[in-house]
């Protein structure tokens, strides 16, 4: 089975590899984050600008209603059958619808919420009991018509109330598009620090990585430049030694066998240096022969 060999290249690419997921993770934490922040934000915005429309056309509705109720207290022939006729054909319908619409908007509301759609909603049976009762001036007159001044008093008591509610509710939605907004700046918050605190831990990451690789690899290639500059002076007694499995250490045990090699070859030729050296000073031919046998 082969050995497993960790190269430069692999060290560096089991770093990619380690840092590819923390910034995968911070780019997807960003996106979901700021993702979520954006879609909660814009349902309760919408929400809420919904709602007050909502309550301010139902505020221009009563308006209305309080108005022409006033005016028929105040007018009698054609003029009070046009306001008779506004009033059942327009206005009130659009009151009861705008009723609908708040009281379907905050039916998963709060206790107070809900409390006010009630006081709402009795305030505008009132007026309709008065309006039934024919004290408007309505075409059929079964009761009798109480004096025009108590049924103003008594329609204030009816509408200031709900223009009351009105104005809380308005108030209470405005709340409510606080709240929201601090929530979303909490979620923005809350994303911006998680994608710091990874952004922040992939690059200590990154920057140890790096340092351990320059700290495992300059040293190293600065102990190869100081031993072939010695080789290349001529000093073959230096060994690198190398330890390991990646491309250095292949390198140094390399550079270890041509300098092993240079010295077998420096060796041999001393020897043979110093055998010719013998052969010219010797006189005897028996000495020589003896020399060349034994070299051979």
């Amino acid at each position: 089975m082969p050995r497993f060999r960790l190269t430069i290249s692999r060290k560096f690419f089991g770093v990619l590899m380690v840092l590819w997921p923390l910034l995968l993770a911070l780019a997807l934490v960003g996106v979901i984050g700021l993702g979520s922040l954006k879609s909660a934000f814009d349902q309760e915005y919408a929400r809420d600008i919904h709602a007050g429309q909502a309550s301010m056309t139902l505020g221009a509705d009563l308006a209305s209603a309080d108005e022409i109720a006033l005016q028929l207290l105040l007018t009698r022939g054609r003029e009070q059958q046009y306001l008779n006729a506004t009033l059942d054909r327009t206005v009130l319908p659009a009151v009861s619808a705008d009723l609908s619409e708040v009281r379907s908007m905050d039916a998963p509301g709060t206790t107070v919420e809900r409390a006010q759609i009630q006081q709402l909603d009795r305030g505008w049976s009132r007026f309709l009991s008065v309006r039934e009762t024919g004290a408007l001036g309505s075409a059929s007159d079964r009761a009798r018509v109480p004096e025009a001044s108590h049924l103003a008093t008594e329609l204030s008591g009816i509408f200031i109330p709900l223009r009351g509610v009105i104005q809380r509710q308005a108030a209470l939605e405005q709340g409510k598009a606080q709240q929201a907004h601090a929530r979303a700046d909490h979620i923005y918050g809350a994303s911006l620090l998680a994608i710091w605190i990874i952004g922040a831990a992939a690059f200590a990451l990154g920057i140890g990585a790096v340092l351990l690789l320059t700290r495992n690899v300059v040293p190293r290639i600065r102990r190869y430049s100081q031993f072939a500059a010695a080789v290349a002076k001529g000093d073959l007694s230096r060994r690198l030694a190398s330890a390991g499995s990646d491309e250095l250490a292949a390198l140094g045990r390399a550079l270890d066998e041509m300098v092993e090699h240079r010295a077998l070859d420096a060796s041999h030729r001393e020897a043979q240096d110093e055998f010719v050296e013998t052969l010219q000073v010797t006189d005897s031919e028996d000495v020589a022969h003896d020399l060349l046998r034994r070299q051979i």
